[in-house]
């Protein structure tokens, strides 16, 4: 009898021993994205939504989307919503920085945001089983009068295959060495969570403050010299 419990104990410890060196193999074959898990080999899928209050229909974007190339490979970026000049610069084999552009979005109207309405869907394929995230920074969004849209609410969803597992969450906004690739980080207000502050900020003339500076300078120089003048000229009258 004792010989058949010791049988049965050393043959459960064996199994449960084996069992347990098996855990980092099937662990390994699992990334997790945006804190979500996702096989090697799956496709996830981003979407990036904003809706706004009001009329601040969108006229115009610059955004940028960060991943890990090492971990994800970019399949496809859509951007139906944004009609107009669009370009999508996917800048795939560099450093992981996809750039939308676009300008002039349905015309004199601009896009109308006050329903939930997407941005940008990108889809990547799970290349290695590590632990990264998919971010996004916002240079500019501006309406049709040039001003920035202050009142907004940016939502992503993240799909794993077919089956969505974040739905309406606050995007993960870019930070650090994400942002040194950013060359213009533009003047648009981006909040850590996702929302706007409420308050109008027009975008900054560079040429016309450039101009006004130029200008000042010049008309303080032309009047620095008619001031010599009209001394040198006194001096010469006592002389």
């Amino acid at each position: 009898m004792k010989k058949t419990f010791k049988t049965i104990v050393v043959t459960f410890l064996m199994v449960l021993m084996l069992a347990l060196s098996m855990l980092p193999a099937f662990a390994a074959e699992n990334a997790t994205v945006n804190g979500k898990e996702a096989k090697v080999g799956d496709t996830v899928t981003y979407t990036f939504n904003i809706q706004a209050k009001g009329k601040q229909n969108v006229a115009g974007i610059h955004m940028c989307v960060f991943f890990d190339q090492e971990v994800l490979e970019l399949q496809s970026v859509n951007a139906d919503n944004l009609t107009g000049n669009l370009i999508v610069n996917d800048n795939q084999n560099k450093d992981g920085q996809i750039i939308i552009t676009n300008s002039m979005i349905n015309g004199a109207t601009g896009l109308d945001i006050k329903e939930k309405t997407t941005l940008a869907t990108v889809s990547f394929k799970v290349l290695k089983a590590e632990e990264t995230e998919i971010t996004y920074y916002m240079p500019y969004l501006y309406d049709i009068d040039l001003v920035n849209i202050y009142d907004y609410t940016f939502t992503y969803n993240l799909t794993v295959g077919d089956t969505a597992v974040i739905t309406d969450q606050a995007p993960i906004l870019a930070e650090g060495d994400e942002l040194d690739k950013v060359s213009d980080k533009g003047d648009f207000q981006n909040n850590a969570d996702g929302v706007g502050g409420g308050k109008p900020k027009k975008p900054v003339n560079k040429t016309l403050v450039i101009t006004i500076s130029v200008v000042a300078i010049i008309v303080a120089a032309i009047a620095a010299l008619v001031v010599a003048k009209i001394m040198m000229d006194k001096k010469n009258k006592t002389a």
